[in-house]
């Protein structure tokens, strides 16, 4: 029962990269939907399923997002869940320096990359609009259930942090308007 549930749940949330406006996220059937899944089997089992959920992919096939970034694990909690996300800040910089230089603009430098990912940097809103602007997961974010991802360089310091709940999710819909 329980693997039917997380396969409800993996189809409701990231079966397609729906994104919804502010205005009508919450008449999206996916909305109301994932809404009703975290009704029905509790918070907790939903966590404890994603965790599982995406452990499993990461350990079958890798944690790797794109070229420059790579989910190297993911934990959950009462409330919400974490993952874990190494940047490669230095080819970051060498692949978008070598694009300035093609077009005789000036070249950054690692602080730039950094503050991209920080809050208010053009990755920070990216995935933070990601998460609230999908009706799946907006509606488990609406439950109470948070979402963090936190971004490491690859020494493994600590650059910054992605949280999605209720509060960043409104936040957000102000940057979609």
């Amino acid at each position: 029962m329980f693997k039917k549930y997380m396969l409800f749940v993996f189809i409701l949330v990231f079966s397609s990269l729906v994104s919804a406006t502010p205005k009508n996220i919450k008449d999206n059937q996916q909305y109301k939907d994932s809404l009703k899944l975290v009704k029905t089997i509790g918070r907790k089992r939903l966590i404890q399923g994603f965790v599982k959920m995406q452990m499993d992919q990461i350990n079958d096939y890798g944690g790797t997002i794109d070229e420059y970034t790579e989910v190297i694990g993911i934990i959950g909690f009462d409330y919400g869940m974490s993952q874990t996300v190494k940047v490669k800040i230095t080819k970051m910089l060498s692949d978008f320096n070598e694009i300035l230089i093609s077009k005789s603009k000036p070249t950054l430098i690692k602080n730039d990359i950094i503050l991209y990912l920080n809050e208010g940097g053009g990755l920070y809103n990216n995935q933070l609009v990601m998460f609230c602007s999908n009706p799946g997961i907006r509606g488990v974010i609406d439950s109470g259930v948070e979402y963090s991802s936190k971004f490491y360089d690859q020494k493994m310091k600590f650059i910054s942090e992605v949280i999605a709940n209720k509060s960043t999710c409104l936040l957000s819909d102000e940057i979609t308007k």
